[in-house]
């Protein structure tokens, strides 16, 4: 009952503060232009990550002793930082090398707090991590995921539609392990979210932006790392956590070393935009935004699914399936669209030739 009062609260406060942060974003011109590879035509307020975060600083002014994450004040902290240094970036494009060493800091800061990865659990065969190795390790995967869902918010409802279905997973089975006051975290945030698809839906009305992408791939990342190292498996069993946290995070991830690995191959920095993404692939195959990020909602609950299936498997197993069913979505939109395009030359020729 506390994380559905939770997360109406978060609702009813996105819907309050959504259109009053909308017009501020208008009036300081906090916008994101649209450019050759946008898919917008008009400048669309990106203070979206505005909403969340002021849910999160309320849910501290709150509840601001963490039982359950005893490196609660250092994950606020960061979290502020990221926030900041997106809201920056939405408004004057800052480099994105100031951007990257933020967030390398912010992960390090977690790291040295306790939050750190020590095992593999048979990843490629890899077990314990090296006591040097566990800070650096963690730090490149923080900033990894954090990036990936900077990376995938590309289209009207993608990056926030599947931000709620992280938080409304993550709040239901932090309930369920016991630990009640992230639940109603997550709970909060993802009211907050679902009252910012309303407005972020084709056509959106606001955009997300830097400022709520990289807080919630920071947190995403953060709490996934709680879960797979907290000692809680008499109570829900290792095995599972760990899927489920490969599951929440596999298709940003993966969509975003598919990237970087074309543009090293074409020469390019892996850093260099483009719009060959998997929600343009989609889009590109669809009639609208809609139909775009529900096709993507569906996969990334397949990956989800997935993972919980294959607990009794190894994770390579696991790792090596969601590679396939990527790799198929993947070349079903490029073989789509290529097929597409194909058939419409050929029916131009045979009218030409009668």
């Amino acid at each position: 009952m506390n994380t559905l009062i939770y997360a109406s609260i978060g609702f009813i406060v996105g819907i309050i503060l959504l259109p009053l942060i909308r017009y501020w974003g208008i009036r300081y011109k906090f916008v994101d232009k649209p450019n050759h590879r946008k898919v917008h035509k008009a400048p669309i307020p990106a203070l979206g990550g505005v909403a969340v975060f002021l849910g999160i600083s309320a849910f501290y002014a709150i509840l601001p002793s963490q039982t359950y994450l005893e490196q609660w004040n250092v994950f606020i902290i960061t979290i502020s930082m990221l926030f900041m240094i997106g809201l920056l970036d939405d408004k004057f494009d800052i480099s994105s090398i100031v951007r990257l060493a933020v967030q390398l800091l912010c992960a390090g800061a977690i790291a040295f707090a306790g939050i750190k990865v020590e095992s593999l659990h048979g990843i490629l065969g890899i077990y314990e991590v090296a006591p040097w190795l566990q800070i650096p390790f963690t730090i490149i995967i923080i900033a990894g995921v954090t990036n990936a869902f900077n990376l995938i918010d590309g289209i009207d409802g993608l990056a926030g539609g599947l931000s709620f279905i992280n938080t409304t997973v993550l709040s239901v089975v932090f309930y369920m392990i016991g630990q009640t006051d992230l639940a109603l975290f997550c709970a909060l945030v993802s009211g907050l979210l679902f009252s910012f698809l309303i407005y972020n839906f084709h056509p959106a009305k606001i955009f997300m932006g830097d400022s709520g992408s990289l807080v919630l791939g920071f947190i995403f990342a953060v709490l996934g790392i709680h879960i797979i190292t907290t000692d809680i498996h008499n109570i829900y069993p290792i095995e599972v956590n760990i899927n489920l946290v490969i599951g929440l995070l596999a298709l940003p991830v993966f969509d975003t070393l598919r990237l970087f690995m074309e543009r090293i191959v074409q020469g390019r920095s892996p850093f260099s935009a483009d719009k060959n993404h998997i929600h343009h692939l989609i889009l590109n195959n669809s009639a609208n935004h809609m139909k775009a990020s529900y096709k993507i909602y569906l996969i990334h609950t397949t990956f989800v699914i997935t993972a919980l299936l294959c607990t009794r498997q190894s994770l390579s197993i696991l790792a090596s399936l969601l590679i396939i069913e990527y790799i198929l979505c993947i070349f079903w939109y490029r073989y789509k669209r290529l097929l597409t395009k194909t058939d419409s030359k050929y029916l131009a020729y045979s009218e030409e030739d009668g």
